[in-house]
Formats: structure tokens, C-alpha cells, sequence
């Protein structure tokens, strides 16, 4: 784990540019079918751009319901609202003019070193629902960092074959944004991410072996 934080922090600096538990029905559908997922392959653009969709989501996502976990008696309508915006998102573009939105729950998390013992004790006496919902965003985001990581260093290299194909010269500007979402996102989570093994084991998450093809829970299976 600190293996991987250590490299989200290198290349976002590198500039690879408790309340009643029916409160929480209706959470809108997002990120994560439930299902593995896995790399997209070397020179799959289509297949990058909608990987890096679903990180970009599952991250912001879980930095909204772990930025509510750790403000007792927190605004529930917000949350809703909040996940609906990101769920809504079609691509990276979209996500990326959405960031400034999600910018003050993000910067709450991570610079709050009282965030980590606030959600320990608010899931403490939380519901099942809202415990279930909790964990479930701590295990995407466990999931999503190195994701973000990763889809951050391929999506240079995607770009380096993109001169000889006239037909792809449309999808650099989505690459490009895709990656300069990913640094803002890895770079200003960093802290709170570090912090993530010792969360996982107050609400009962195994810190996943392999990321990348590690299965994400789906909010809307929740509720």
C-alpha cells in the first residue's frame, strides 16, 4: 500500500498533468456493477477512456460518501444529490468540469487529520445501511487510487501512437484530460490515502491484492 501512495504522489507531481436507515433509500446507480474489471489493453483507447470513466467516477464517489461519513448527523439530500451529478457524468470531460464541485469534500477528507478516527467513530454507531454503505466506499476507493494511478502513466503512452492514426487525433484532448483528472485526483487524495488500510480494517474491508481487476461494490446494491 504505502508502495503504491508513494507512486500516486510521484506522478500527480510530475504533472502527469446516523440517522433512520430509510434516509438513504434511492441511492442513485453508480460505479461498479459488481463485477472485476481489468486493464485496458496497450493502444485500446476506447477501452482506456471507459475504464478511466469508471475510476474517475468510483473516486469521486467514494470521496463524497467518506467526506459525509466523518460529519455526524451530515446532510443526506446533499449526499444523493452529489452522487446523482457523478453517476450522471458521460466521460472524463464531464468529470473534469465537475471537479471544482466535489474540490471542497476532497480537500475535507485530506486535510482533516482528525478524518480517519471521525469516520471510525461515526460508523460505530451507524446504522447497517450506512455501515454497508461506508465500507463499500472504502473499498472502491482502495480500489480506484491505484487504478488512477495507472491509467495516469498509460495514458502517455496511448498518445505516442496516435500521430500515425489520422482517425484517433480526435480522442487526444480526452486522453490528455483523462490523465490531468487523474493527477488532480491522486495528488489531492494522497493523504487521506495513506490512511486507508487502517479505515479498512474498522469497517471490515480487505485491502484488495490486485486493484486492477479487483471487484468494485455498487451503491445501488446496496440500497
Amino acid at each position: 500500500m504505502n508502495k503504491f501512495i508513494g507512486l500516486a504522489v510521484c506522478v500527480a507531481l510530475a504533472g502527469v498533468s446516523t440517522g433512520a436507515a430509510a434516509q438513504f433509500g434511492g441511492m442513485p446507480k453508480l460505479p461498479g456493477s459488481g463485477g472485476g474489471g481489468s486493464s485496458a489493453p496497450a493502444g485500446d483507447i476506447d477501452g482506456y477512456l471507459a475504464r478511466s470513466t469508471e475510476t474517475a467516477k468510483l473516486m469521486m464517489s467514494a470521496v463524497a460518501i467518506l467526506d459525509f461519513a466523518k460529519t455526524p448527523n451530515g446532510d443526506k439530500a446533499a449526499l444523493k444529490a452529489k452522487l446523482t451529478a457523478i453517476s450522471s457524468k458521460k466521460d472524463t470531460k464531464e468529470l473534469n468540469a465537475y471537479k471544482a464541485e466535489i474540490e471542497p469534500q476532497t480537500k475535507a477528507l485530506n486535510d482533516d487529520a482528525n478524518a480517519v478516527a471521525a469516520i471510525q467513530a461515526n460508523y460505530a454507531k451507524a446504522s447497517a445501511q450506512e455501515k454497508a454503505l461506508i465500507s463499500a466506499a472504502v473499498l472502491n476507493m482502495l480500489i480506484a487510487v491505484p487504478r488512477a494511478v495507472k491509467l495516469a502513466k498509460d495514458g502517455p503512452e496511448l498518445l505516442k501512437g496516435l500521430g500515425s492514426n489520422p482517425a484517433n487525433l480526435g480522442k487526444i484532448g480526452k486522453i490528455k484530460g483523462a490523465v490531468e483528472l487523474f493527477a488532480s485526483q491522486v495528488g489531492s487524495t494522497a493523504k487521506f490515502a495513506g490512511a486507508l488500510p487502517s479505515l479498512a480494517k474498522t469497517v471490515k474491508v480487505v485491502v484488495p491484492a490486485n486493484p486492477q481487476t479487483a471487484t468494485v461494490t455498487a451503491y445501488n446494491d446496496i440500497y
